[in-house]
C-alpha cells in the first residue's frame, strides 16, 4: 500500500487486479441470476464505484462513468435475505425485463452487476 493525499485527507493506495475481480464478480452475477430465475446469462458488465480513476482517463470518460455511477446508486434494488449481511448481501431489480443487481461487500465494498445484451457482449 502507498501512502496518498485524496480530496485534502490522507489514505492509502494499492494497484488491484482488475481483469480477476470482474471475472470473480461475473461468476457471483452469473451464480446469483440463476439462483434467483433459473436462467443463464453469461455475459455481465460489472461497475465497481468505489474505486478511483487513473489519473491518465481523460475528463470526458471520466464524467462518463460518474454518470452512469449516478444512475446505478438510484435504483431501489431489492434486499435479498442472506446468511451474513456483514460480509456479503445483495439487492436485485428489474428493468424491462432484466435482472440488475448490486453486491455489497463488508458492508461497504459495492459492486452492480448489469447483463450486457448480444449487441454488446465481448469478442
Amino acid at each position: 500500500m502507498q501512502t496518498v493525499f485524496h480530496e485534502g485527507q490522507l489514505t492509502g493506495a494499492f494497484k488491484l487486479d482488475i481483469d480477476r475481480l470482474e471475472k470473480v464478480f461475473e461468476a457471483c452475477a452469473r451464480a446469483i441470476h440463476y439462483h434467483e430465475t433459473r436462467q443463464k446469462h453469461t455475459d455481465w458488465g460489472i461497475v465497481m464505484p468505489r474505486l478511483f480513476f487513473n489519473p491518465e482517463v481523460p475528463e470526458a470518460q471520466r464524467q462518463n462513468w460518474l454518470q452512469l455511477f449516478e444512475m446505478l446508486r438510484k435504483i431501489g434494488f431489492e434486499r435479498k435475505p442472506v446468511a451474513n449481511p456483514k460480509v456479503f448481501e445483495y439487492g436485485r431489480a428489474d428493468i424491462e425485463g432484466h435482472s440488475l443487481y448490486r453486491f455489497v461487500f463488508y458492508e461497504s465494498f459495492v459492486v452492480d452487476a448489469l447483463p450486457l445484451m448480444e449487441e454488446f457482449r465481448r469478442v
